[in-house]
């Protein structure tokens, strides 16, 4: 047969089919995946309407007046809507204290947005029985009455706090009083229910990943954010616009926090802090104290990461002691050599400057005893032999003492494009790439520091011809490494080599939907752009010819990636924390910035 028509779905493709709909009455209703059911007129195929469902339905079928829905965990079974009218108005003939009947009024007058009798309805329903779940629709009906006005409906919070016994329910209710006190210019009652939602969500409140309601706020359609940074952000405005006064005790209480966060000294404590209070004035030295307590636990990565965003503070004392630490941190860690270019700094840069525990840069680098293998390195740096050039050639097999150069001479290598690089890492690092993915990592010297064999099941899904296209970015002794579809997070700092154990996430740069068929293997194209200051460089393209995807280099704030049309930020060390995503991004824009601003072209 032949087309008859074709259905849009809004917000595809992030929103798409969960299940296979049924027919019924003239029209189609389509389960989606964003917990909505689509109803669609079968003879033209028009849109009708998008109403909620309680969850992600699966394949539906109507039986009778009842619709079951089959998912991957559960079976449940619903009526269809004016079916359901006809049993809760014959049943309230009956009986009119019938609870089920009034809970489920109560839905139908929700739907037919007469949101003041539906809470009469649910509230008797409540009191004849406290069934859970007509409990659940009253909290979330009074919660919904609150946020949308809030100077109206300001009364029903004493209600709906008292119903409340779920955890998710009660960041809901503490989210919304705090935005509607704020609104209503109650700025130092709306700190107050702010406090108490951290005091709530604790030292962390774990993994997140978008859609999960539990974890991340939602400010915009566009837009989803984890509570501790919307948190943040609504601390740091509320502050900003509050009177004098307000701001005065705002300005204490967090400042008296940092200064317990820092006498705890727990990196708990000091994570918390800086998960909500990262814009006070005094985040800097609690950073220095969590970069300090993370060195001396052996997390050296974090601890540079975090070193790394402070080298360039305007306060001198924060980027001398941020310098020293670092020095000292990459000192433990084997790399000598970029540990005494630090140490140089400190004489020279911060000779005069308090770099912690009221010793200038010129007394932290006296301290350095004569022997020490820093203090060896200043006094002789290794450096490119001049003058004149002998060669040898090995041409004996058997000669174990012929020079290895990290590959078989037979085999071609391309040098990675390192578009960015921070922190302590030596001048002159090169990455380069062989034909068998392997990734090895030089000095400016060309000694090799490590190599990596970038295999596993997710690498070998999307496939590169050309490894001219590989780009990286480097914060500190993390390397960042795009090659085609797959995004690779390197640890380059361990001097002990343990191969795979250095890839620490990959990222699947491909779309969800090609990503979810394993069968398709996608090509990234290489594709030749000019530079508007002269040369030209390669990048990986699709089959369109845009950027497959862009990124920033990693800071202790996080990592900036554009996948598809989605830009979103997670952690540097586990890619599955994720602090935000916005939609609606342009495909192929290129994505850079630091560890405040971020920029699209």
């Amino acid at each position: 047969g032949e087309e008859a028509w074709v259905a849009l779905i809004p917000d595809a493709p992030k929103t798409m089919p969960s299940g296979r709909g049924y027919a019924s009455g003239g029209k189609y209703f389509l389960p989606l995946t964003s917990s909505e059911l689509a109803t669609i007129d079968l003879a033209g195929g028009k849109l009708l309407e998008i109403s909620p469902t309680r969850g992600t339905l699966g394949n539906l079928i109507c039986y009778r007046d009842t619709v079951i829905s089959q998912g991957t965990t559960d079976l449940a079974s619903f009526y269809q809507r004016e079916a359901l009218g006809r049993v809760v108005e014959k049943a309230l003939k009956e009986d009119p204290d019938d609870a089920w009947a009034l809970a489920r009024q109560g839905e139908l007058l929700l739907r037919e947005g007469k949101r003041p009798e539906a809470l009469a309805s649910l509230r008797k329903s409540f009191q004849l029985d406290a069934d859970d779940g007509t409990k659940d629709l009253l909290v979330n009906t009074l919660l919904a009455a609150i946020e949308d006005d809030f100077a109206a409906n300001r009364q029903l919070a004493v209600e709906v706090e008292a119903l409340i016994d779920r955890p998710d329910q009660r960041i809901a209710f503490l989210r919304r009083m705090a935005v509607g006190l704020d609104e209503i210019g109650q700025h130092q009652a709306s700190f107050e229910f702010f406090l108490k939602m951290i005091d709530d969500l604790g030292e962390g409140s774990g993994s997140a990943v978008p859609g999960d309601a539990s974890a991340m706020q939602q400010p915009t359609d566009e837009l989803q954010v984890r509570n501790e940074r919307w948190i943040s952000g609504r601390i740091l405005e509320l502050t900003r616009s509050a009177p004098a006064n307000v701001q005065r005790e705002i300005l204490a209480d967090t400042t008296a926090r940092a200064d317990d966060a820092i006498s705890d000294g727990s990196a708990g404590k000091l994570r918390q802090f800086l998960d909500y209070f990262s814009w006070h004035a005094n985040a800097a030295q609690v950073r220095l104290a969590l970069a300090e307590k993370l060195w001396h636990d052996g997390n050296f990565l974090e601890a540079e990461l975090i070193l790394t965003d402070l080298l360039d503070d305007p306060t001198p004392e924060i980027a001398g002691q941020s310098t020293a630490q670092l020095a000292r941190l990459l000192n433990d860690a084997g790399h000598i050599e970029e540990a005494a270019t630090l140490y140089e700094r400190l004489g020279t840069h911060f000779a005069r400057i308090d770099c912690g525990d009221g010793k200038t840069g010129t007394e932290v680098v006296a301290e350095l005893a004569e022997e020490s293998l820093p203090a060896k390195a200043l006094r002789n740096p290794i450096q490119w032999d001049n003058g004149r050039v002998g060669v040898t050639h090995h041409n004996d097999p058997d000669d174990h003492d012929a020079i290895k150069l990290g590959y078989s001479s037979y085999q071609r290598v391309y040098p990675s494009l390192i578009d960015r690089t921070r922190g302590g890492v030596a001048d002159g690092t090169r990455i380069v790439l062989d034909r068998r993915r392997r990734l090895i990592v030089r000095d400016g010297l060309g000694r090799q520091n490590i190599s990596v064999q970038l295999n596993g099941s997710r690498t070998s899904q999307y496939y590169t011809a050309n490894y001219t296209t590989t780009h990286a970015k480097l914060s500190g002794h993390l390397a960042l490494v795009a090659l085609g579809y797959e995004l690779f997070a390197i640890d380059t700092l361990r001097t002990t080599d343990r191969g795979e154990q250095r890839v620490l996430w990959t990222k699947n740069l491909a779309s969800p939907v090609v990503s979810s068929n394993r069968t398709t293997r996608q090509h990234a194209v290489p594709k030749l752009r000019g530079n508007p200051w002269g040369g030209h460089q390669y990048y990986a393209g699709d089959a369109k010819g845009k950027l497959i995807a862009g990124f920033a280099a990693a800071t202790s704030q996080g990592v900036v990636c554009r996948i598809q049309d989605q830009l979103l930020c997670f952690d540097p060390l586990r890619d599955d924390v994720v602090y935000w995503t916005r939609d609606g991004i342009e495909e192929g824009s290129e994505v850079f910035g630091d560890e405040e601003v971020v920029f699209l072209i």
